[in-house]
C-alpha cells in the first residue's frame, strides 16, 4: 500500500538521517557513550532494510534481453512521450549517461521525474552502450518550483504591501 511505503522511506531516511547525526557527533566529542547502543540498533535496522530492498530489486529486475524487445517506437518515458528510436539516437549522437539522454530527449522529465521510466532508460542504455550502470550516473528528480519575485517574499513577511 501506498501509505505503508511512504511510512517506510520515511523510517529509512531517518534512520540514515540519525545515523549521520550520531557519526558527526562523534567526530567533534559531542556523543554520550549511551547513545552506541542506539547507533548500534539503527545500524542493525537500516541493514535489514538494505536486504530487503536488495531482494525485492532481485526479484523484480527487468529482463536481461529486454532491449531484444522493445522496437523504435515504443514509448519508454510515458510523461515526455519519448520512444525508444529517440533514445537510441541521442545515445548514437553522444549522449553517453542517463543525464545526458535527459538533456537530449526530455525522458525523465515529466511528472514522475524519471521514477517510472528511470530505471528502463537505465538498464536499455546501458546494453546499447555495453556499459555497467554505475557508469552511466542517474538523473536527479527535480521539485517542482516556480521563481517568486523577491517583492512577494518580502510583503510575506511585512507588514505594509511592497510595491
Amino acid at each position: 500500500q501506498p501509505d505503508n511505503l511512504a511510512a517506510s522511506v520515511v523510517d529509512y531516511c531517518s534512520g540514515v538521517l540519525s545515523l549521520a547525526g550520531l557519526a558527526a557527533c562523534e567526530q567533534i566529542g559531542l556523543a554520550p557513550a549511551h547513545l552506541a547502543d542506539r547507533r548500534r540498533t539503527l545500524s542493525r535496522g537500516l541493514a535489514r532494510a538494505q536486504a530487503f530492498a536488495d531482494g525485492l530489486n532481485s526479484l523484480f529486475a527487468p529482463h536481461p534481453d529486454l532491449a531484444s524487445l522493445v522496437q523504435a517506437d515504443t514509448i519508454v518515458c510515458r510523461c515526455e512521450e519519448v520512444t525508444w528510436g529517440e533514445i537510441v539516437s541521442a545515445l548514437d549522437d553522444g549522449a553517453d549517461s542517463i543525464y545526458g539522454v535527459k538533456l537530449w530527449t526530455r525522458a525523465g522529465m515529466g511528472r514522475c521525474q524519471g521514477r517510472v521510466c528511470g530505471d528502463a532508460i537505465a538498464r536499455l542504455a546501458g546494453q546499447v552502450l555495453n556499459t555497467d550502470l554505475s557508469k552511466l550516473g542517474f538523473t536527479q528528480p527535480r521539485l517542482p518550483l516556480r521563481p517568486v519575485p523577491l517583492n512577494l517574499i518580502a510583503e510575506t513577511f511585512s507588514e505594509t504591501p511592497q510595491t
